[in-house]
C-alpha cells in the first residue's frame, strides 16, 4: 500500500512538474511582429525615444529627432524635434491583425496632427512680416518650422502599411519599405527635415535685386524678392511719393498668395515682394514672371531656377535650414 501510495504522488508531481515546463516554455516564446509593432507604435505613442530606436536603421529620418528628444539639448533645432516628438504623442495607430502570423506588411489607419498644412500657414505669415518689415522673419526657417508644430490640429485619417521583419534575430522596421508609415505617423514633418534656403544676388541697370527661396529638396515652396534702386525724393511732396509707390506697388494688388510693399529708404525706392506657392495660382505666376504658359500644372525646381539665374550672372548660395 506504501508503495502505491508513493507511486501516485510520483505521477502527480510529475504531472505537475511537466505542466510547469510547459507554461514556461509558452512564456519564452519569441513574440510575434505584430506584437513587436504594437511595441513600437506603443513607444511612438509615449514618446519613448529609446525604445523606438531599437526599431530603426541608421537612416532613418525619425532618428536624429528621436536623438534630440534623448539628449534633452537646447539648440534652437533640438528645441523643435523636442517639441515633434511631444507633439505626435496623440497620434491615432491602429493596426490591423495579420492573417498571418508570418506575415510582415501590417495595414495600419492613422490620424495625426496635419503639420505640413500648418506649416506652409506659419511659412506665409513669415513672408507676409518680412516683406512689411524687412526683417528676416521668413529666412529664419527654425520659426516657423517650430510655429507650424505648436499649432497643427489633427488631420483627416490616413493609410498606410508598416513592415517590420527580423534581422539578425532582431525585430527591424526597414527606412525604406516604412518611408510612407513614418510620414503619416508624423503628420509629413518629416518631408520638412531638406528645406533649404537659397539666396540669389545680381544686379542689372543700377536695380539691386536678391532673391530668397525657401524649398523642400528641389520642389520651391515660397520666395521673397527685394529690389533697389537708387531715388532723389527730395523734389517730390509726400502725396506725389505715395502715388508712385502705388504705382509701383499695382501690378501686385489683388494677386492670390503674393504680398508686397514699397518704400523710399536711405535715398533708394526699395520694393519686396513675397510668393507662398502653396497657395499662388499658376496665373500669378505668369503675371509675376516667374513661369511661362508652357509650364502651368508643373512644379517650380530649386535646381533649375538656381541654374537658369546663374547662366545670368547671378550668385546663388544654398543653406540648410539647420545650419
Amino acid at each position: 500500500m506504501g508503495k502505491g501510495k508513493i507511486m501516485k504522488k510520483s505521477i502527480c508531481m510529475l504531472l505537475i512538474l511537466g505542466l510547469g515546463t510547459g507554461l514556461c516554455g509558452c512564456g519564452g516564446n519569441t513574440p510575434t511582429r505584430y506584437e513587436k509593432l504594437q511595441e513600437f507604435t506603443t513607444a511612438f505613442q509615449n514618446g519613448d525615444a529609446e525604445a523606438q530606436k531599437a526599431f530603426l536603421q541608421e537612416d532613418s529620418p525619425w532618428l536624429p529627432i528621436l536623438d534630440a528628444q534623448s539628449s534633452g539639448g537646447s539648440s534652437a533645432k533640438e528645441s523643435l524635434y523636442q517639441k515633434v516628438v511631444e507633439a505626435v504623442k496623440d497620434t491615432d495607430i491602429e493596426i490591423k491583425e495579420p492573417a498571418k502570423k508570418s506575415d510582415t506588411q501590417y495595414f495600419a489607419s492613422i490620424t495625426a496632427k496635419d503639420f505640413d498644412t500648418s506649416i506652409k500657414a506659419a511659412m506665409a505669415e513669415a513672408i507676409a512680416a518680412e516683406v512689411q518689415s524687412g526683417g528676416e522673419e521668413f529666412r529664419g526657417v527654425t520659426s516657423w518650422l517650430e510655429n507650424g508644430v505648436t499649432n497643427a490640429q489633427k488631420g483627416e485619417s490616413s493609410e498606410a502599411y508598416a513592415v517590420i521583419d527580423i534581422v539578425e534575430k532582431e525585430f527591424v522596421m526597414d527606412t525604406k519599405s516604412n518611408e510612407s508609415f513614418l510620414d503619416r505617423i508624423t503628420g509629413d514633418f518629416l518631408e520638412y527635415l531638406d528645406t533649404t534656403i537659397t539666396s540669389c544676388t545680381g544686379s542689372e541697370d543700377g536695380i539691386t535685386d536678391v532673391m530668397y527661396i525657401a524649398a523642400k529638396g528641389d520642389y520651391i515652396i515660397g520666395m521673397i524678392e527685394y529690389m533697389e534702386q537708387e531715388f532723389d525724393v527730395s523734389e517730390y511732396t509726400e502725396e506725389e511719393q505715395q502715388e508712385m509707390l502705388d504705382l509701383y506697388l499695382s501690378d501686385f494688388q489683388d494677386l492670390e498668395g503674393v504680398t508686397s510693399h514699397a518704400e523710399f529708404a536711405d535715398g533708394k525706392v526699395v520694393l519686396r515682394v513675397g510668393v507662398d506657392f502653396s497657395t499662388a495660382s499658376s496665373y500669378t505666376l505668369q503675371k509675376l514672371g516667374l513661369i511661362d504658359g508652357s509650364m502651368r500644372g508643373t512644379y517650380l525646381s530649386l535646381e533649375e531656377t538656381i541654374s537658369g539665374f546663374e547662366s545670368t550672372g547671378q550668385v546663388c548660395e544654398t543653406k540648410r535650414w539647420d545650419e
